[in-house]
């Protein structure tokens, strides 16, 4: 089954271990491998659970997201089937039984992405209190949809013949801006307790391959060696001791796992500023062993943000190229990527002849490039192996 119908296979597994969360993790992990996409909640395609969808896609299930149980969905699916795709959130508020999708549903269902498809209003929008109102536009949203459907019930009509449902007037969204990336996952893993549409590290691929040394999986396993390890702060608590000075206790979490890293004194003062939820970091330090007790204890040597680890460490980046593929148009998209990425690491070319094995380096003199993630996930676009230096 995995071997031929994979996608509906990794849609089982998900949907036999949707009460643990790790290993939906985990299996999420092994449907990436795979390079299959697996697709956010969706208003008009998902159904209650995982599933496959025309395109052979993973789709999340509505009922994933907390505080959307299966009535609502299967209220929502029912509406779909029978009279088709919800155009916009008004025409879902027309059509669907309020009664079931509440306020609580509604917040879960934006907040996991399941209204990103209609396009013209964005998740921050939602929650944005109205001004003439004191309500969020969610709570409008649900009152017109009321006061919509209660018109149409008693069929009320007005003296020129129209029905009085089209003198409602459709609430406004706000004008506000879109949550950032972070904030954005962050919300919607408090619906579903994953991360859907990205992972708040995914810029930082370039780090994690050529200067992190420790998943953090495996931080607690590792003694007498420097670990180097990157993460996201998710959880953040700062006191005093009873000798008055100051301590934080932080956990930092990775694609793999989390850590929790204590700081006191001088490291405490050094560090503090940059101990904040949602900070990117990268954290040098080793397991050591206590001096009066056998358990080990992480001491920390250095922390930096993560963003600057590639800037400041990589000198240099080579670029291999094999004889057989170097053509004008390979030449034109490598000249036209090294000019919208300059910067201050040196760029050396290694053209290599596979066939007699042989290879001549070079080391561009005239311009300087910038080394990262989108530089090099470029560079594996083309096809082209590269080395940092």
């Amino acid at each position: 089954l995995k071997a031929h119908y994979p996608a509906a296979y990794m849609a089982a597994v998900l949907n036999h271990n949707l009460s643990d969360i790790s290993k939906i993790n985990f299996f999420l992990q092994e449907t990436k491998r795979m390079k299959i996409d697996v697709l956010g909640p969706d208003i008009n395609e998902s159904n209650i659970k995982f599933a496959v969808n025309v395109k052979g896609q993973i789709r999340f299930g509505l009922s994933a997201l907390k505080g959307v149980g299966e009535g609502p969905v299967e209220e929502i699916v029912r509406e779909r089937k029978e009279n088709g795709h919800f155009e916009d959130v008004y025409d879902m508020m027309r059509r669907l039984n309020l009664r079931s999708v509440n306020k609580k549903c509604m917040d879960s269902l934006v907040l996991g992405g399941a209204l990103d498809s209609f396009g013209s209003i964005n998740r921050a929008q939602y929650f944005e209190v109205l001004g003439d109102r004191n309500e969020t536009f969610i709570e409008s949203l649900l009152k017109y949809g009321s006061n919509y459907q209660a018109q149409k019930d008693s069929n009320q009509m007005s003296l020129f013949g129209d029905a009085m449902t089209n003198y409602i007037d459709s609430p406004k969204a706000p004008t506000v801006p879109e949550w950032n990336q972070i904030e954005k996952l962050e919300k919607e893993k408090e619906v579903t307790g994953i991360y859907i549409s990205g992972h708040p590290l995914d810029d930082y691929h370039l780090e994690f391959k050529h200067f992190i040394n420790c998943p953090l999986e495996k931080a607690d396993q590792i003694q007498g060696k420097l670990l180097k390890m990157g993460g996201i702060v998710t959880e953040a608590t700062f006191g005093t001791s009873q000798k008055g000075t100051g301590y934080a206790r932080f956990t930092i979490q990775d694609f793999t796992g989390s850590f929790q890293i204590n700081l006191y004194n001088e490291k405490f003062e050094s560090y503090k500023h940059l101990i904040t939820k949602g900070q990117v970091l990268y954290i040098e330090g080793s397991n050591e062993k206590g001096y009066s007790q056998d358990r080990f204890f992480f001491n920390v040597k250095d922390i930096r943000m993560l963003d600057t680890i590639g800037k400041n460490m990589t000198k240099s980046v080579t670029i291999k190229l094999p004889l057989h593929i170097i053509d004008e148009k390979l030449v034109h998209e490598l000249e036209h990527l090294c000019l919208e990425k300059v910067g201050p690491h040196t760029l050396k070319l290694k053209v290599v002849d596979e066939g007699d094995d042989i290879g001549v380096d070079l080391v561009a003199t005239s311009l300087k490039v910038t080394a990262d993630y989108q530089f090099v996930n470029e560079l594996e676009l083309m096809g082209l192996a590269y080395k940092l230096n």
